[in-house]
This record gives C-alpha cells, sequence and structure tokens, in this order.
C-alpha cells in the first residue's frame, strides 16, 4: 500500500506543477479550472483515505474505505469528463443524478476532514450544510427562510459556490504550490541552514537557546505558514536544546508553540491567508504581505524581549560556544542552499508573477541548483520523497479549503453572516474597544481546531463586517479578526501548536498552552494596535508609522515586564500593574496619554534600577515580600 501512496502522491504534486506552469497548454490540453480542481480534489481524496485509517489504533486500508473512496471520487471524475453537462446545470438546475453526487461528495468529505482534521470540524462542516435546509425552524439569529434538499445540494456542488469554488482552487495553485517549495527546502537542508543562523546569531547572549529557537521558527515559519509543520521540524532541535540549557520542558514546549505560532501571521506564506485574502478584497497579494509585516514583526519582539527577561530572571545563561555554529561558517558552506528565498521574494514583489507560479519556480530554481554539486544532487528518490510529502502535507489545506467552500455558500444564501455581525455590533452599542473585544472572543471561539484557512473565512464573513460597519478599514478588519482566530493555536483547550511541541518536551500540553498564551499575548496585544493605529499596517503618513511603531515597542516591552514580572531584579506586583496599565495605554493614539505613559514607565524603570543598585532598598523590598 506505500507503493499505491506514493504514487498517487507523485500524481498529485506532479500533475499540480505541469498545471500551475502552464505545461498542460503546451501539452494541447484545454483544462478548465473547475476541471484541474476535479482532478486534484479526485487524487486527494484517494490519498485521505490511503493514509488516514478510520480508527488510528488499527491502520491499513479496509473495504469502507475504498467506498469512501470511491464516493469522493466519482463527483470529481463527473466534473473532468462531463465539464460541459455540469457548467450548464450549475447555471439552470441540479439533476437527480448529480444530487445524488453531491451527497456522495459530501458523506466522503465529512469522513475525510474527521479522520484529518478531528471531530470538531466534522460536526461545524455538517452544521453549515444542514442550516440551509433547517434554518426555517432555528430561532433569534440562526432563523432563516430555509432551503430545498435540491438548492442545498446545488449549493454544496455545482459551481461557482461549494466544494468547487475559490478556496479550492487557491489550494490546487497557490497552497500546493508552495508545499512544493517547502518540501524541497527540507529535503535539500535549507531548513537546517536557517537554524544553524538563528543559533549563530543568537546563541552567544542570555538565553541562547530560547532566542535561537523564536528566529529560527520565524524564519521556518516564513515559509511553511502552519504552526504544526513548524513545531515538527524545527522543535525537534530547539525544544531539546532549551532543556539543556535550562529551560523547564514546559516552558521550552511553550516558547517553541508561540514562535512557530507567528507563522501563520508571517509574510510571505501566512498560512496560505493572505493568498485568500488577496482573492477576496480584490488587492493586490503584494500588499497583503507588504502591511502585515510590521505587526508579525512587533508580534516576535515583544515574544523575544518576554524570552530575555524570563533568562534573566532564572538565570538562564548563553549556549556553550563549543555547541554554537559559526555565522559565517554556517553561510560559507550553505548559502546557495537559501538562493531560493531571494528568487521567490524577486518573483512576488519585484516582478508581480503570481504567487503559485513563484513558488513553483522557486522550488524548480531549488532543484536546478542542487545539479551543480555531485554530494548536493538530489536522486529520483529524494526528488519523489518531497513530492510525495507536499502531497500528504496537501490534504488537511486541501479538504479545509473544500469545507470552507461550502461554509461560504452557506452562510451567503442564509444571511447568517449579516444576523451575527448584526448581534455583535448590537451587543457592543457600537463602542470600538467593546466591539473589538467581543470580535476577538468570537474569533478565538470560532478559530478553535479548524485550521487557519477556514477559521479565517468563517470569521472574515462573520465578524469583519460588524468590524467595518462601524469605521475600521476593511484591511484592517480582516487582519484583526484573522490574527485573533490564530491565537487558538496556543490557547488551551485546544492549542494545537502546544500539543505538537509538548509532545517532543515529553510534558502537559496544557501547561505549555498555559505559558505559550502567556509568551504569545502579541496575538491579543498587537490587532488592538493596528486598528487604533492605522499606520502600523501602513495606512499613514511614514513618520506616523515610525511614531506608532516606536510607542508599540515601548508600550510592549513595558507589558513584558508585567508579565515577566523582572526587569534587572524582581518587580512588585504594584509595579507589575503599573508597567501593564501603561504598557497598554501606550495602544491609544493620544499625544497627552502617550506621554503619560511614558513618564510612568520611565519613573518606575528609574526606581527599579535606583533600587536594584541600593542593597538595603534590595533587602526591605525582598522582606516586604517575604510578609
Amino acid at each position: 500500500m506505500k507503493r499505491v501512496v506514493r504514487v498517487v502522491g507523485i500524481m498529485l504534486s506532479a500533475w499540480s506543477a505541469l498545471y500551475i506552469s502552464h505545461g498542460t497548454d503546451y501539452l494541447g490540453l484545454d483544462i478548465a479550472p473547475n476541471q484541474h480542481q476535479g482532478i486534484f480534489m479526485g487524487l486527494l481524496f484517494m490519498l485521505t483515505y490511503l493514509t488516514h485509517p478510520a480508527d488510528k489504533k488499527k491502520p491499513g486500508v479496509r473495504w469502507y474505505d475504498w467506498i469512501l473512496m470511491l464516493l469522493g471520487v466519482a463527483p470529481c471524475v463527473y466534473v473532468l469528463f462531463f465539464y460541459k453537462d455540469w457548467l450548464l446545470h450549475s447555471a439552470s438546475e441540479i439533476q437527480s443524478y448529480e444530487l445524488v453526487l453531491a451527497a456522495a461528495l459530501v458523506i466522503s468529505l465529512l469522513e475525510g476532514l474527521r479522520r484529518s482534521m478531528g471531530l470538531i470540524v466534522t460536526c461545524l462542516t455538517l452544521f453549515f450544510i444542514l442550516h440551509p435546509l433547517l434554518s426555517a425552524y432555528l430561532p433569534s439569529i440562526l432563523f432563516g427562510r430555509g432551503y430545498s434538499l435540491e438548492r442545498v445540494g446545488a449549493m454544496a456542488y455545482m459551481q461557482p459556490e461549494g466544494v468547487f469554488s475559490l478556496p479550492l482552487n487557491i489550494a490546487a495553485t497557490i497552497i500546493i504550490g508552495f508545499l512544493l517549495f517547502g518540501q524541497l527546502l527540507i529535503t535539500t537542508g535549507s531548513g537546517r541552514v536557517l537554524i544553524n543562523m538563528a543559533l549563530s546569531m543568537a546563541g552567544r547572549v542570555r538565553g541562547g537557546g530560547a532566542k535561537s529557537a523564536v528566529i529560527a521558527s520565524g524564519l521556518y515559519g516564513m515559509l511553511s505558514g502552519s504552526p504544526a509543520s513548524d513545531v515538527a521540524v524545527t522543535g525537534s532541535f530547539t525544544i531539546p536544546l532549551m532543556k539543556s540549557t535550562g529551560y523547564s520542558s514546559e516552558v521550552a514546549a511553550g516558547i517553541e508553540a508561540t514562535a512557530s505560532s507567528g507563522a501563520t501571521i508571517m509574510p510571505p506564506v501566512m498560512g496560505a491567508v493572505a493568498f485568500i485574502m488577496a482573492e477576496w478584497l480584490g488587492i493586490p497579494y503584494a500588499r497583503v504581505a507588504l502591511v502585515s509585516f510590521l505587526p508579525a514583526f512587533l508580534y516576535y519582539y515583544f515574544l523575544i524581549v518576554q524570552v530575555d527577561l524570563h533568562s534573566a530572571r532564572e538565570k538562564i545563561l548563553r549556549i556553550p560556544v563549543a555547541e554554537m555554529p559559526t555565522f559565517w561558517r554556517t553561510l560559507r558552506e550553505g548559502w546557495w542552499k537559501l538562493i531560493p528565498i531571494p528568487i521567490l521574494l524577486f518573483l512576488l514583489f519585484g516582478r508581480g508573477y503570481p504567487p503559485a507560479v513563484s513558488g513553483l519556480w522557486a522550488g524548480i530554481c531549488m532543484v536546478i541548483i542542487t545539479l551543480f554539486r555531485k554530494a548536493t544532487r538530489l536522486s529520483w528518490k529524494q526528488l519523489g520523497d518531497a513530492l510525495e510529502s507536499a502531497a500528504e502535507s496537501a490534504v488537511v489545506v486541501g479538504l479545509a479549503c473544500a469545507m470552507a467552500g461550502i461554509m461560504m455558500a452557506s452562510v451567503s444564501i442564509t444571511g447568517l453572516a449579516t444576523s451575527i455581525s448584526s448581534f455583535i455590533v448590537e451587543l457592543s452599542s457600537q463602542n470600538l474597544f467593546i466591539l473589538l473585544f467581543l470580535a476577538a472572543a468570537a474569533c478565538f471561539v470560532f478559530g478553535m481546531g479548524i485550521g487557519s484557512i477556514p477559521s479565517y473565512i468563517f470569521v472574515a464573513i462573520t465578524v469583519a463586517p460588524a468590524l467595518t460597519k462601524i469605521g475600521v478599514p476593511i484591511l484592517a478588519a480582516h487582519l484583526f479578526v484573522f490574527w485573533t482566530a490564530m491565537s487558538a493555536f496556543i490557547t488551551p483547550p485546544v492549542c494545537v501548536a502546544a500539543y505538537v511541541a509538548s509532545a517532543i518536551a515529553k510534558c502537559s500540553p496544557v501547561k505549555a498552552g498555559l505559558h505559550a498564551v502567556r509568551f504569545g499575548a502579541g496575538f491579543f496585544v498587537v490587532p488592538f494596535a493596528f486598528v487604533y493605529n492605522p499606520a502600523l499596517i501602513l495606512n499613514g503618513t511614514i513618520m506616523q508609522t515610525i511614531i506608532a511603531a516606536a510607542a508599540m515597542a515601548i508600550g510592549l516591552y513595558a507589558i513584558a515586564i508585567g508579565f515577566e514580572g523582572y526587569l534587572r531584579k524582581s518587580v512588585v506586583w504594584w509595579q507589575r500593574v503599573l508597567f501593564m496599565a501603561a504598557g497598554v495605554s501606550m495602544i491609544y493614539p493620544s499625544l497627552v496619554i502617550r506621554l503619560v505613559a511614558i513618564a510612568v514607565i520611565a519613573a518606575q524603570v528609574l526606581l527599579h534600577v535606583k533600587a536594584a543598585r541600593d542593597p538595603v532598598v534590595e533587602d526591605v523590598t525582598a522582606g516586604s515580600r517575604g510578609s
């Protein structure tokens, strides 16, 4: 069966590469986008049931797996070979046999989601399928006019809604292109070069193990866009390193989970959401990536500050010199492995190429570069491994995008999105802070355990309109709901990234998640900052952006002191409260409030430094804490 999995995986990746590169045109194959989605989804269903058993305790492919696989593949084959009929009926009326195919597709998709993403996602998808049917009988914001079985079947299966819509098209082109690029980087050892560079840059300072983990996870996450895979790749090295330098298992796992979760907000990939956001809002992808950089940088800055203060408090020193690679040696030996990264950025931002084409050609360049040295030349087996791994990684993303298409269609025809938005606005009495708080809470709940793409799509449909109704710019609204939904990756009870990290660290996932929440507070603070300060997402002059960024840097540093309770020595509770209050106040774009906050922060720092130098005050302070 492993051989079958390998063949199907290579077929999926190779076909996607052929389509993205327009190789089908050169071969004289007239393939419409929906037909390509049919091929992609059909192979994806095969791979799902070949690699995800119904019961993880009983691996292997059973007879019912083949039936479920056929239920998913058959509707995709119909789209491929009877495309004109399918398109015609999409514009008129769904046929009875197409309704059967729609039911088969939904059944296979629901079971595939359960196996690959869990029961929560399956139940959520089932809700969006049943809601149009039952909405006439439901109360309050769930009430709707109600739709027939035929209309719901068309919603799920026919163009332009449902499974074969925008999210799946992005998965079948852009996301698979970047997955291929990422797997080729891993196969050639580029990921290891990034980790060694992070070690050489941060390993020699206080808390070097954790700071190296943050930098390595950030660099790798820029390209992977997946918290779970980021933790698995970088965490397998950085977590043991952190533990060896003095960090507890729970703290090491929490730091790694927090750093890797930044993969979803750090350009250029951003968990593939940047591509969907650009298509949805009708703006260039390069703009989404550009405006997202400064907030993401502030997130990692906040994390580094917290790690530094925690290391100082726990007296965790740098990594032993003997265990660290040197920067220039790392660069000298592996610089060529990083060439595809600037090529990718040049194609995306310099030439404005489509993301799918840019990712694919950057990956092809990686293969070509390895040919110049016999020792680094990829074998056919290694190339096949990369293609197979990219296809297997596409299973979760592809099924999630298919689910997101159904979600979009459902809330669109029932008006649920409008109902939820109006309810949130009414509840907040149109107060911006209360509305942002309620929106953040809703996004967190909606984001639990369903992945970055469906999380974003759902909150963008239901919650973002509530923000735009009271004047929040549309791009800021979409970034806000996306950031707050992504906090679910590190926040118990779900905290997917913390679960992966805790498995490596061999500790409690809940404790790791609680530490991740503390270190990942940027997920909750920075979104409020760029809504109140649009200059942080480049919606303002250069000077306004500089002032806003400087204010947030000061504020985040003060909040970090409050969280960690340490500066040059331990900070007493009332000082921690003042630091946090002043830090949060720096978010509000008022000169007077910021000057007062800076004065409070500066006064507390001076008092603290003086107390740290004065042994008498030190003893008194220690004694008051002891009593």
